[in-house]
């Protein structure tokens, strides 16, 4: 799911969370979801519902009462955020929960399958080391980059709790995370969905994200008014140029959302083509050069 804020993606999983589990029982009720979180029809037979959120602001259910497996878990539902059991903001959580999750890792077996992992995301050594020395691990987590950290959670977390047919619901993905590392997340988070045979939904507002993933996967939320509508892309997202897909998505192209605004200025202020291109060194690539032309034969047929 991909939409500018204010769609209601968030609370959309939100609500789904709350409707597949049944668990609705909030630790602070300022982040109740509000309105409906019922299904229409039979509810689909997931073995294992894993909410995923590192926003401040997301709205997962959080259960009061106490775990059943793993830490912050409640028979089929395992929230993986921020949030503490108290439902305040923990920066330690990510820690905290890292260590939940190789505990149930070594438990569960997989400690093969998250090295894989873990040395695609650091490397050989250190990735082998950090799945196998606890030690190790303690000291190497907190001198890691917030992405890195992010990323490693997430993938431990998913390893260490997922089973066969699971849902995933992952709020924001592309919080903390650099291009680069956003498209290895996303590649992994495949490879263990298929490996056990799982699911995901994913809310986003990244086209770097939707690039991975073909069209008849993707749905659009846009809001008019107090009404949000949901429709497939016009187009192929699979391996699209992002910039189409910021257009055509997002609906970005209007000349007041870039770059346009700033050579509109320049432009306005009375200096030519030649000379706001010389303001950049390594002058200035070819979109912007078509559109400083364009502005100068507007000024011409005036």
């Amino acid at each position: 799911m991909i939409g500018r804020n204010g769609t209601g993606k968030t609370q959309l999983l939100a609500h789904l969370a709350q409707a597949l589990t049944g668990v609705d029982d909030q630790s602070d009720d300022d982040v109740e979801p509000k309105g409906t979180s019922e299904l229409v029809g039979a509810t689909p037979d997931f073995a294992r519902i894993i909410a995923i959120s590192y926003s401040a602001f997301d709205q997962f259910p959080i259960p009061r009462n106490l775990p059943k497996r793993g830490r912050k878990s409640l028979f089929d539902y395992k929230y993986c955020g921020l949030r503490n059991a108290s439902g305040k903001i923990d920066i330690a959580e990510l820690k905290t929960m890292l260590d939940a999750a190789m505990d149930a890792i070594e438990a569960e077996e997989r400690l093969d399958i998250f090295r894989r992992h873990a040395v695609s995301l650091l490397g050989t050594p250190t990735g082998d080391d950090f799945a196998s020395d606890k030690s190790y691990r303690d000291k190497l987590f907190g001198r890691l980059s917030a992405g890195q950290r992010f990323i490693i959670a997430v993938t431990a977390d998913v390893v260490g709790f997922i089973e066969e047919r699971s849902l995933l619901l992952f709020d924001e993905p592309e919080t903390h995370l650099h291009p680069g590392l956003l498209s290895t997340l996303v590649a992994i988070l495949g490879e263990i969905l298929h490996e056990f045979a799982s699911f995901s939904i994913i809310a986003t507002h990244s086209p770097i994200l939707v690039q991975q993933v073909p069209h008849r996967y993707v749905r659009i939320l846009r809001r008019r008014g107090g009404q949000t509508t949901i429709r497939q892309p016009p187009i192929e997202t699979f391996g699209e140029d992002l910039g189409e897909l910021t257009r055509k998505i997002l609906d970005l192209a209007e000349p007041e959302r870039d770059f346009h605004v700033v050579l509109d200025r320049l432009f306005g202020d009375g200096n030519s083509a030649a000379e706001i291109e010389a303001m950049f060194e390594k002058g200035l690539p070819l979109p912007a050069q078509i559109y400083l032309e364009s502005l100068s034969s507007e000024e011409e047929e005036e």
